[in-house]
């Protein structure tokens, strides 16, 4: 027989709120788009840049995920 304290216990600590699990998702989309950000701009060609209206517009669409 399973003790009503322990399976309280183990539900307790295996489940996570809505709220946590979308805050994980957005940090790890968020960390996400920055790594790709981050190589985008390392391994651009110096002599053709990305256009800047382009990288101001993903500059604000990561705003916008905040």
């Amino acid at each position: 027989m399973i003790n009503a304290t322990l399976a309280s216990g183990l539900t307790g600590t295996t489940t996570q709120s809505a709220s946590q699990v979308s805050s994980n998702e957005l940090q790890e989309s968020y960390n996400s788009f920055l790594t790709l950000l981050t190589a985008q701009i390392s391994n651009q060609d110096p002599l053709e840049p990305v256009d800047s209206t382009q990288f101001v517009s993903q500059l604000a669409q990561l705003t916008q995920v905040e």
